[in-house]
């Protein structure tokens, strides 16, 4: 009988180092960083192929990894915090709404304090709705991690890509395409001037990853 299976992440992180320019160790170790973090699933298992799978998603992970920091130490909950970023123009609106539903919340409870519940109500009805959901320009996804993976899914889309960017000292991901297009993720934690340390991964490598992920995750092995 023949199965076909995808190679585990841990065989893959061989191939992914040599984008990345570092040890196949050194990927690897990243790798069960994510898992600690609850980024990556943890596969109990033995043998060839065995553990988390080489799919777009989890190779999403390792790579926005590799371009976060060079110390392991450093990938932590900022790292946790870039992966599920928002685009910046959505994280924006949110932080806006957030904002003006506080205010409108201490008025609802000033009037009730006061004994005017016909005026609280109104305050109440007028609370402003959630702001519409924004979506990356280039990929459709919802938040970094996942415009990633869809890049890393797709050839077609890949060739699309000039460059995925880290920005590791504001925790901004971009992605940048060649026709101009920018879709940013996270805010800037700190409006502060500082030094800005950024990590640039060429499109040429976003579609070297996408076109041989689906050779290598087509393993097929025979078994009697």
């Amino acid at each position: 009988m023949m199965i076909t299976r995808g190679i585990s992440l841990k065989t893959y992180a061989a191939e992914m180092a040599g984008h990345l320019g570092i040890t196949p160790m050194a990927a690897y170790e990243r790798q069960r960083v994510l898992v600690r973090l609850g980024e990556l699933p943890s596969v109990a298992g033995r043998g060839p192929n065995s553990g988390v799978r080489a799919t777009p998603t989890t190779v999403a992970a390792l790579l926005i990894a590799g371009l976060f920091a060079d110390n392991l130490s450093e990938i932590d909950e900022r790292f946790v915090r870039l992966l599920n970023a928002k685009p910046t123009e959505m994280e924006r609106r949110l932080e806006e709404h957030t904002t003006q539903l506080a205010h409108f919340e201490s008025g609802e409870r000033q009037w009730r304090a006061l004994g005017r519940k016909a005026l609280a109500r109104t305050v109440a009805r007028a609370r402003p709705a959630e702001p519409a959901k924004l979506k990356c320009l280039i990929t459709g996804a919802g938040n970094f991690r996942n415009a990633v993976a869809a890049l890393l899914a797709s050839e077609a889309l890949a060739s699309e890509v000039e460059c995925l960017i880290i920005n590791r000292s504001l925790l901004v991901g971009i992605i940048s395409a060649r026709d101009g297009r920018v879709s940013e993720f996270g805010t800037a934690r700190s409006k502060k001037p500082r030094m800005e340390v950024v990590a640039r991964f060429p499109g040429e490598l976003v579609i070297a990853i996408a076109s041989e992920l689906p050779i290598l995750s087509t393993t097929k092995v025979i078994s009697s």
